[in-house]
């Protein structure tokens, strides 16, 4: 299973930085995931993240049934997420 990492720190200047990444079973960096993981992230900046937001607390609150697990839970531009339980 793969993994996806948000990881946030300081750098020397005390200015906030982060890195988003995928890495795969052997802890290797997953790049074709990781690339979309980042756009998706940019393209979700639109008025649609709001509705992504909503459907995030629903899942994390485990409120969240997809109607059709065939179809994707949320998607942007052609980037689709699956929401499943926690492993």
């Amino acid at each position: 299973m793969s993994k996806l990492i948000a990881d946030f720190h300081r750098d020397p200047n005390g200015k906030l930085r982060r890195r988003y990444y995928c890495v795969n079973e052997d802890g290797e960096l997953n790049h074709a995931v990781t690339m979309t993981l980042l756009k998706l992230i940019a393209e979700s900046m639109i008025p649609s993240d709001g509705e992504l937001e909503a459907l995030l607390a629903m899942v994390e609150r485990g409120e969240y049934v997809s109607p059709n697990p065939c179809l994707p839970d949320w998607s942007v531009n052609d980037k689709c997420i699956w929401f499943g339980p926690p492993v």
